[in-house]
C-alpha cells in the first residue's frame, strides 16, 4: 500500500530542490551505469555532478551494497549508479548521462 520507493524518492528530491513536477501521470525508466576508472567525477559530490535536470541518482552499489545517495555522496570506480528519469526524457537524458560517465560523446 505504500507509494514506490524511487517515486518517492524523487518526489521528496523535487520538493526540496523547490522544483515544480508535472501532476499528469508520467512513467519512469530506471537506468544503471558503472562507473569507469577514467571518469573525471571519480570522488565527486554527486550535487557536483551536473546529470540532466530530470534524472535523479537514486541509489548506488558499492560492493555489493546498496547506498541511498545523499547529495554529499562521492561516486567510485565501479560504482552502479541508479538514475531514474522520465519515460519521456530518456533518451536525452541516457546519452547526456553517458557521456558524463564515460567522458566520451556519442
Amino acid at each position: 500500500g505504500n507509494e514506490p520507493i524511487y517515486e518517492a524518492l524523487l518526489d521528496r528530491l523535487l520538493e526540496k530542490r523547490q522544483e515544480k513536477f508535472t501532476p499528469e501521470p508520467s512513467r519512469h525508466v530506471l537506468s544503471e551505469y558503472m562507473v569507469p576508472l577514467d571518469c573525471k567525477y571519480i570522488g565527486v559530490e554527486i550535487q557536483n555532478i551536473p546529470f540532466p535536470k530530470n534524472s535523479i541518482v537514486v541509489s548506488v552499489i558499492r560492493n555489493g551494497s546498496y547506498v541511498i545517495a545523499q547529495e554529499d555522496f562521492k561516486i567510485n570506480y565501479g560504482d552502479q549508479i541508479h538514475i531514474l528519469t522520465d519515460v519521456n526524457d530518456f533518451p536525452y537524458a541516457n546519452r547526456e548521462i553517458e557521456e558524463i560517465i564515460n567522458g566520451k560523446k556519442y
